[in-house]
């Protein structure tokens, strides 16, 4: 699998996962930022004694096998790496993803200044967090991720990260919650919510603004719904819910703003029926995430239209969705700025009134049975938006016609596929001219040319291009020797006949992780790749060309290694 998709390798016309449910993959070597209370002495900042002692007992009682501690050890914690002192109220101590093993000592209790802690992330601490009263007074963010103790009598947190603890945490946070500043954020994902741990909810959720239960197990029953009438954010993704949670009659607040229920196995039934009187009575919604269920009625849009007024983001990609996208649904999303609507099975002309949302950035239409000529769709849209629209995904659909030199006029686009279509004709520099900020542009498996006067420059700087079975050749396109940022290439069976250019594979030594040059007739020798792309993550295949001499060594080295 590439780094750039989540499915297939080149993965160019799946849209990127909104921030609600983006997974990152981090390789973190060091990550440790520590703000303590201080002291002046003679015009210089030093941290205080029994603070510094505290930092000190942390570290002898845990393991660190990655050294991140190593200045640790002198007078003045606020010259060891990774802490900052100040003045300043904001104490801040963060020590995830660092590898650490061990103990957490009581003497913790003594930064009596702390007000944010995180230990989450490669970590193998265990222990109490000191949270008798009056320890810790001043804390309001905490994010765990190991086997810990919550000795609370008195908890005052705005900010509660309990992500991929045991469950039996939560139990520690006890129905006498009795706290002077009332938790509003509290993140519970990666759990195993039943429904007796939810009923612990009752006890904080008259305050809660933000509430996160994605990736639980959630069973529950209509007794067990506590009232939410704070409640700004709402996240309930990769859950696997029935109609039972919309017939609970949830309170929700009329200020709700982020919905998300993305991944629930959600249907028509248990959706579109249950769930009005919910909906209708949060007309801020601000953004709502439907991407990933079963959803196949077309009355999606009907229903939305009830209560659009406000709405930024929707997401109903990767649903069962037929039918066309109904006439006027620009005039009920007036405000929308990121449209998701990719593998659906959506049909019709592709609706030239998308280009009418004058907020829109983003639209990702990908993966439907859309058809219609390319050239009327952009040139029956007002594209009111073409000073802010920055993504256009029409991949895999059944669009015609030629790509008109028109499409200049969306001068801010950074991200254009068009891929697996049936286009045709040439593309030249006009048609490119105004799109300086381009960053990706999938054209493959259309019938197009592309045609470039020589010495031409582009002018914009690739990171992502895809033109596998269009035709660049007879010669090696040139342009490419001004793309100095290229990790992503796709020339395949393109036309192109004769050498590669030196220049290329010494510009490919400083960028690439996936070349595609196969089903060409390249000839001559094949030059000896640099580390990267012979770095067994990147993908290379310059297969059926005419390349002759001896086998580089870096291909012979990974034969070796495998």
């Amino acid at each position: 699998m590439s780094p750039f998709d989540g499915g297939s390798f080149d993965g160019d016309d799946t849209a990127p996962l909104p921030s609600s449910r983006r997974i990152f993959s981090l390789n973190v070597s060091f990550r440790v930022c520590a703000c303590v209370k201080v002291r002046l002495i003679h015009g210089e900042v030093t941290c205080l004694e029994n603070e510094r002692q505290a930092l000190l007992r942390f570290k002898e009682g845990i393991k660190d096998p990655w050294d991140v501690l190593s200045t640790w050890r002198d007078d003045d914690c606020c010259k060891w790496q990774g802490i900052t002192c100040s003045n300043q109220t904001a104490h801040y101590l963060d020590l995830s993803y660092n590898g650490l093993d061990g103990f957490i000592p009581y003497q913790l209790k003594h930064l009596r200044q702390l007000q944010y802690l995180s230990l989450r992330g490669y970590l193998e601490l265990s222990g109490a967090i000191p949270f008798q009263s009056g320890d810790l007074p001043l804390l309001h963010t905490l994010k765990l991720g190991g086997d810990f103790d919550l000795e609370s009598k008195e908890l005052r947190l705005s900010d509660c990260s309990l992500s991929d603890n045991d469950v039996q945490l939560l139990f520690h946070i006890h129905s006498n919650y009795s706290s002077t500043t009332p938790l509003t954020i509290l993140d519970l994902s990666d759990n195993m919510l039943t429904s007796s741990t939810f009923q612990l909810l009752s006890n904080l959720s008259f305050h809660l603004r933000e509430l996160y239960l994605s990736s639980n197990d959630i069973v529950l029953s209509q007794s067990h719904y506590p009232n939410f009438p704070s409640l700004v954010s709402l996240d309930l993704s990769y859950n696997n819910l029935t109609s039972l949670v919309f017939q609970g009659n949830f309170n929700f607040s009329s200020n709700l703003e982020m919905l998300d229920l993305s991944n629930c196995s959600l249907t028509d039934t248990s959706f579109l029926v249950s769930s009005t009187s919910i909906v209708n009575s949060s007309s801020s919604l601000v953004s709502l995430d439907l991407y990933y269920n079963l959803l196949t009625s077309s009355n999606i849009f009907h229903w939305i239209f009830n209560f659009t007024a406000n709405l930024h983001t929707l997401d109903l990609g990767f649903n069962l969705l037929e039918g066309p996208v109904p006439l006027g649904f620009d005039k009920a999303v007036k405000s929308l700025e990121y449209l998701d609507l990719s593998h659906n099975n959506l049909h019709g002309e592709i609706p030239h009134f998308f280009g009418n949302i004058c907020t829109l950035q983003s639209l990702y239409l990908s993966y439907n049975n859309l058809s219609g000529d390319f050239s009327r769709f952009i040139q029956n849209s007002s594209w009111c938006n073409r000073h802010i629209f920055q993504e256009l995904y029409l991949s895999y659909n059944q669009i015609t016609g030629v790509i008109p030199k028109s499409i200049r006029v969306l001068s801010e686009l950074e991200y254009l596929s068009l891929k697996g279509n049936s286009l045709k004709g040439e593309i030249t520099e006009s048609h490119l001219t105004n799109f300086s900020k381009l960053k990706k542009l999938v054209l493959s498996y259309n019938s197009i040319s592309l045609k470039f006067v020589p010495g031409w420059i582009p002018p914009f700087q690739l990171i992502y291009l895809s033109l596998a079975s269009c035709k660049l050749g007879p010669n090696f396109p040139s342009w490419l020797q001004n793309q100095n940022h290229l990790s992503f290439l796709d020339i395949s069976d393109a036309g192109i006949h004769g050498p590669v250019p030196e220049w290329f594979w010494h510009k490919f030594q400083v960028v690439g992780y996936y070349l595609n040059m196969s089903h060409n007739n390249f000839i001559g020798t094949m030059s000896n790749l640099p580390p990267r792309l012979s770095d067994t993550r990147a993908y290379l295949d310059l297969s059926s060309n005419q390349f002759e001499g001896a086998i580089p060594s870096f291909l012979r080295q990974i034969v070796g290694d495998l």
